[in-house]
């Protein structure tokens, strides 16, 4: 960016400028206008590329924590059954498997938001000057809401529903 002294020929300015610019292609003469359009331009690219990084990241834990909550169930299957042989119902297994997930998914939320909130803050404080990061609040609602509500999978259910052999 080129700052005009006061008193100086702005079109012998513009003239040398863009002699220089015909030289060196990408390069081009613009006013200050110009360059605030191109500047919002770059910041919405930005935004949407940061959104579509947390989509991704949001994406891949989900994958991550369906893949581990099937392993997870799966190899508790033998636990299930001295619980079913002894008098416990297809029910109370489940109830007993909410609730266990409803614990994991209320510490993966506080650390979560704990990790979150550690990393974010400095960032916002150096980048914004504020603590607040810049965003849409509903993006910590959603992840937020969809880590409370999720429940055993079926995997679950399949293991609880199985008959216990004596």
């Amino acid at each position: 960016m080129v700052k005009a002294t006061p008193g100086a020929y702005l079109t012998k300015l513009t003239g040398t400028l863009s002699a220089l610019a015909a030289d060196h292609p990408g390069l081009r003469v613009a006013d200050r206008d110009a360059l605030a359009v191109a500047r919002a331009d770059a910041d919405g690219t930005r935004t949407w590329m940061s959104y579509l990084l947390l989509c991704m990241v949001v994406g891949y834990a989900t994958i991550a924590l369906v893949n581990t909550q099937v392993v997870a169930t799966t190899e508790r299957r033998r636990e299930f059954m001295p619980q079913r042989l002894i008098g416990s119902t297809r029910r109370q297994v489940l109830q007993m498997m909410t609730a266990e997930a409803a614990l994991v998914a209320i510490a993966g939320i506080v650390l979560g938001v704990l990790v979150a909130a550690l990393t974010l803050v400095p960032l916002s404080i150096s980048v914004l000057g504020s603590p607040i990061p810049d965003g849409s609040p509903w993006i910590f609602i959603g992840v937020v809401t969809a880590a409370a509500v999720r429940r055993p999978l079926p995997p679950s259910q399949r293991c609880a529903a199985d008959s216990p052999r004596p």
